[in-house]
């Protein structure tokens, strides 16, 4: 079991698999979350995820009309994301998980030409100027699916 929390350890989750499709987001608005360079997420099947503590303490942001962002009230930690162009998974800040995953790696980094201006993006990982074909391709057959 794979477990995390907020700064004040307020709010606990669980995971029952390693988040896949783990990424660096350069965008403005993960910038801005972050308060860095770029905002760290994975992706975990909506089944995988479940609260273990303080499910009353969330706070949800609806950043759009397809994106609603889960955070902390008391600490303001920004915990997980839900797509609705992708209803089968959520997205979760991979800095709030606590257990270490060795198999665990950033595959890709997107919306790079929206980087930080002081950061130097790593040739080694897999760079997309917006969000990567193959990922807006999985959501759409999810969201016909109905997953």
């Amino acid at each position: 079991m794979i477990e995390g929390q907020c700064q004040c350890k307020s709010i606990r989750f669980s995971l029952r698999s390693i988040p896949f499709e783990c990424c660096y987001c350069h965008c403005s608005i993960c910038r801005k979350l972050s308060g860095s360079n770029f905002g760290t997420y994975g992706t975990v099947p909506k089944d995988d995820f479940k609260w273990l503590q303080g499910e009353g303490l969330i706070s949800n942001f609806n950043q759009n009309e397809n994106l609603q962002r889960s955070f902390c009230s008391v600490c303001g930690s920004f915990i997980k994301s839900v797509h609705k162009l992708d209803p089968a998974n959520v997205f979760i800040s991979i800095g709030c998980i606590d257990t270490t995953i060795d198999d665990l790696k950033i595959e890709y980094q997107q919306f790079i030409e929206s980087k930080a201006p002081w950061h130097r993006l790593d040739p080694e990982i897999k760079s997309h100027k917006k969000w990567p074909k193959w990922a807006l391709e999985r959501a759409k057959r999810n969201a016909q699916s109905g997953n």
